[in-house]
């Protein structure tokens, strides 16, 4: 076991930063490793995402999560620190377009209908029918904005009510249902909002008091 003065955090190498953490849960050597590596890492999945940096920034939170959760799992004897970080990287770079491939496959399947009669306007639709097609349109509106947005951001603005009102849950319950900070729940939001502000803006729709409410 390696054991860690408090002092001396920066003098150590990758793998022993790695390994310590591993034994310990110590938030210093990840805080140092992360200090390190987390510009390095950003940069080159800025170019994988062609300098997409909303991607970049959720594909970069789960990268350092799945450091986090597969600590146990790194051999410093058998890698190098940085090779071991960078393959979690890219293959969370491969896991997260596999998935907006899968979501943009699914929402493409469902006849329009399906993507209209379902969501953050079904109850307002509901009580006013006599808004009729004039409603009907802006609520298309939206989901072709909310569609384009990655999967991840779809998901908390799902839970949090807004794509889909069975829900309303809480930012915490949230992060607890998909296992991440409160703090990422916090960012995918609001990296949404500008996006479908944008897009809304572009199809001549301003729900700005809406979008801010999220």
């Amino acid at each position: 076991m390696i054991n860690s003065p408090k002092g001396d955090i920066r003098d150590r190498s990758d793998e022993e930063l790695m390994v310590l953490f591993a034994q310990t849960h110590d938030p210093q050597p990840f805080n140092e490793l992360h200090r390190r590596y987390n510009e390095k890492v950003k940069n080159f999945l800025l170019r994988k995402t062609r300098g997409n940096k909303f991607d970049v920034d959720d594909i970069l939170q789960e990268t350092w999560a799945k450091v986090d959760s597969r600590r146990n799992t790194y051999k410093s004897l058998e890698d190098q620190f940085v090779r071991w970080l960078f393959r979690i990287a890219l293959n969370c770079f491969r896991d997260h377009y596999r998935r907006n491939k899968r979501e943009q496959e699914r929402r493409e399947n469902l006849e329009p209908e399906q993507r209209v009669d379902k969501g953050m306007f079904a109850g307002l639709r509901s009580t006013l029918p006599e808004v009729g097609v004039y409603l009907k349109q802006i609520i298309q509106t939206v989901y072709e904005c909310l569609e384009k947005l990655p999967p991840e951001q779809q998901e908390v603005l799902r839970l949090r009510g807004i794509i889909d009102d069975m829900n309303n849950m809480t930012y915490t319950d949230i992060a607890e249902r998909l296992g991440v900070g409160v703090e990422t729940v916090k960012s995918r939001i609001r990296y949404a909002k500008p996006k479908v502000k944008a897009c809304l803006i572009e199809n001549g729709i301003s729900l700005d008091l809406l979008v801010e409410t999220w």
